[in-house]
């Protein structure tokens, strides 16, 4: 009797400790959660920008002069390429400089030059109680295309991390698109990179 308790015992522990294992495994089968970007669709951009440059006035429309990376382009003003590359406020994407590249950067910086190539208005916006320059010496702003914050967009669709965020014009949205992005899961926030050369 003693016998036939213990192997009812160890056989419910068995059991268990299956059925938790089997509990918290991914589901190789299992459709990724959607990513949507319900708060860059619901931003507007709510300055005037006719007339105005963005080197004199803080906010002007320009045209692309050359991608370089998720969360750095160049831009012409008036048909005259910027001092300086703009720096995308209050996000991060994957570095492309490095040999590889990081997981997602080479994703991030095509979906980025892709936007921008096909946007018919391009406009920037710097954050007007911070600085123009960052550390490189590089402008820095919201990118608006078509009407739609790129910054933004980027975190909603985990290609970006909101990096100083909080405090910026549109750091609410920002931050809340991040956790957002987080739960999800996807691309920078666990997703392995379908185009990257992983050692293993």
């Amino acid at each position: 009797m003693k016998r036939l308790m213990l192997l009812f015992i160890i056989g419910f522990i068995t059991f268990f400790i299956i059925a938790c294992d089997l509990e918290q495994r991914p589901n190789d089968d299992e459709t990724p959660i959607q990513l949507t970007t319900p708060l860059t669709d619901a931003l507007t951009l709510n300055l005037d920008y006719e007339g105005k440059t963005f080197t004199e006035d803080g906010i002007g429309e320009v045209t692309l002069q050359r991608c370089i990376d998720g969360d750095t382009t160049r831009f012409y003003e008036d048909g005259v390429p910027l001092e300086q590359s703009v720096r995308y406020l209050g996000i991060d994407t994957p570095e492309t400089w490095r040999n590889p590249s990081e997981p997602w950067a080479d994703a991030a910086s095509d979906y980025v030059c892709d936007v921008l190539q096909n946007a018919e208005t391009i406009v920037l916006e710097r954050n007007f109680d911070g600085p123009l320059y960052e550390t490189y010496d590089r402008y820095l702003a919201f990118v608006w295309a078509d009407g739609r914050l790129l910054n933004l967009e980027l975190i909603e669709l985990a290609y970006a991390h909101a990096v100083g965020a909080s405090n910026l014009k549109y750091g609410d949205e920002m931050m809340q698109a991040w956790f957002n992005a987080m739960e999800t899961g996807r691309r920078i926030h666990g997703e392995r990179d379908p185009d990257y050369p992983y050692d293993d």
